[in-house]
């Protein structure tokens, strides 16, 4: 191995502030209703809001004065909105349980990076199935398999533009055109 000495050139004097600021705004209502022997209706509404906005500050040290780097420090704000409608049916018997649903999503994106709207508030739209059947079987025996479907959006930290500088030698850049992911997760319990 050969190794050399460091340059002043590759030296960082570097002050990094970060600071993280984040809002949620959640409301639900749900109604249900009887609709036969056993057999239930559920209505339900959600809204939710979330505001997020991660400040990047770095200072370079000059002559013992700190400085602004205006490239790569950033203010990058994003804001979700969700509208969640749907309705589920549900037969309770004494050995089976049936859950049945069905929601509709409408999601909105917006997103700024330094006071610049990086898109055109984006709207997502999703249709979310969910169904589940749990059999009681002697005893505290059961069986339970079930189905849904769920939107995951972006996490912020892969939505950032401004380069994340935290590790000159591990350089991270967001895209803030990512779109959200739809999910389907299957899952079969057994209890005993």
């Amino acid at each position: 191995n050969a190794f050399r000495s460091l340059s002043e050139e590759d030296l960082i004097n570097q002050l990094q502030l970060f600071s993280n600021i984040r809002e949620n705004i959640s409301a639900n209502t749900k109604y249900n209703e009887p609709i036969g022997k056993q057999l239930y209706l559920e209505l339900d509404y959600m809204f939710t809001k979330i505001d997020q906005t991660p400040i990047r500050d770095y200072f370079d040290r000059v002559d013992n004065q700190l400085v602004l780097d205006g490239e790569i420090s950033s203010l990058f704000e994003s804001q979700w909105m969700y509208h969640n409608t749907g309705f589920t049916l549900k037969r309770n018997r004494k050995k089976l349980n049936l859950t049945a649903g069905l929601q509709y999503m409408n999601a909105t994106l917006r997103a700024m990076d330094n006071g610049v709207q990086l898109n055109s508030d984006e709207h997502f739209q999703y249709v979310l199935p969910a169904m589940s059947a749990r059999l009681k079987m002697k005893g505290t025996k059961s069986i339970e398999l079930g189905y849904m479907t769920r939107m995951n959006a972006p996490e912020i930290s892969q939505m950032v533009t401004q380069v994340n500088n935290l590790n000159p030698n591990y350089i991270i850049l967001g895209n803030p055109n990512l779109s959200p992911e739809y999910v389907h997760t299957l899952r079969l319990n057994y209890s005993s």
